[in-house]
């Protein structure tokens, strides 16, 4: 490997603590034993009948290995082999020491290996599934915008949501309904924007779901681990802990309402179905 090939592959990309790995040799008394025909193929030496250690070499060799290196990656993403110097070099056969570190280093590098392969596969299901719930809320949110901005005219009714909200502290439920037509998405995707004015004070954290608007609110599961997903996120609990199964979802959906690791208040679920638009105001004890 080229003194290019390392700083390209380690010393400077970014984060190389998560993918790089130095397994670090070092022969204790090479230099004690620098004129045997097979230690230059262990470092670096001057050509011809008189060959010496290369200084020049040495002293780059050493900066990149004792100061570059160490700089660059933690300790725990640097292994270590002290090993003896024979006559033949690195050799297992002649050597019991020799064939131990060899033995050692392969099931080192199979095993920091495996390690790295199984956490990348983690994140990238991780990021999947993040990117997955992200989109999601974009559109939610994107849908809501656009609906708000249609919402015109409705300001005294607005007023009112606005109150109830402010006055029914401890049962904060607003259930809007009406005749298909009536406008009551754009109002539930107006009072969704206004509520962080309205609440500014209490810092509300808003949830958004306009039923059959996405693959994902279509089915009550999916909706269901979706809106758990992100007050997972929001509350930083671990959302592998959502179940798969439907009547377990509906449990978890409904447990973490009252559960003493989660603060609730104050926080807002908006749920737009087909036939009403429904706000659940979640407080401590709320079922």
């Amino acid at each position: 490997m080229t003194e290019d090939e390392i700083r390209r592959g380690i010393i400077t990309v970014t984060a190389p603590e998560k993918h790089c790995f130095w397994f670090k040799r070092v022969i204790t008394n090479l230099i004690q034993n620098v004129d045997n025909r097979n230690a230059g193929k262990f470092l670096d030496k001057t050509y011809g009948n008189n060959s010496a250690v290369d200084e020049s070499a040495q002293t780059l060799l050493s900066s990149l290995r004792e100061k570059e290196l160490p700089a660059a990656l933690s300790t725990k993403n640097v292994v270590q082999y002290n090993v003896q110097w024979t006559s033949d070099g690195i050799n297992p056969d002649a050597s019991a020491e020799h064939a131990q570190y060899l033995e050692k280093l392969c099931t080192d590098v199979y095993n920091v290996l495996t390690d790295m392969i199984q956490e990348a596969i983690k994140e990238k299901e991780a990021s999947e599934k993040e990117d997955s719930l992200v989109e999601e809320i974009l559109q939610h949110a994107l849908f809501c915008q656009r609906k708000g901005l249609a919402c015109q005219g409705r300001d005294e009714f607005l007023q009112s949501v606005k109150q109830s909200l402010l006055d029914y502290r401890n049962q904060r439920v607003v259930i809007l309904h009406g005749e298909s037509g009536c406008g009551k998405t754009s109002v539930m995707a107006k009072i969704a924007v206004e509520i962080m004015k309205w609440l500014e004070d209490e810092s509300p954290i808003v949830v958004l779901r306009f039923i059959g608007t996405s693959p994902e609110s279509s089915s009550v599961r999916l909706l269901l681990r979706s809106v758990c997903q992100q007050l997972q996120k929001v509350t930083e609990n671990d959302s592998s802990e959502i179940p798969e199964v439907s009547s377990h979802i509906f449990r978890f959906a409904i447990h973490p309402l009252s559960g003493s690791n989660y603060v609730w208040w104050p926080r807002s679920i908006y749920v737009e179905t087909h036939n009403a638009c429904l706000s659940l105001r979640c407080i401590n004890g709320f079922r």
